[in-house]
């Protein structure tokens, strides 16, 4: 867990320097670094918004 909370804060670290300011990881970027980690995603966890 903590290999993905620091991965989450890595993320949002580099998306906030982009033009367009991302302060929210989307239920597609968990899935992807649940995949660049190997570990499995408890899918029930994440809340889809709708935009």
């Amino acid at each position: 867990m903590h290999t993905i909370e620091k991965s989450a804060e890595i993320w949002i670290k580099i998306h906030s320097c982009e033009n367009k300011k991302i302060q929210t990881i989307t239920p597609d970027g968990f899935r992807k670094l649940a995949k660049e980690f190997g570990v499995i995603l408890n899918e029930e966890a994440l809340f889809e918004k709708n935009y």
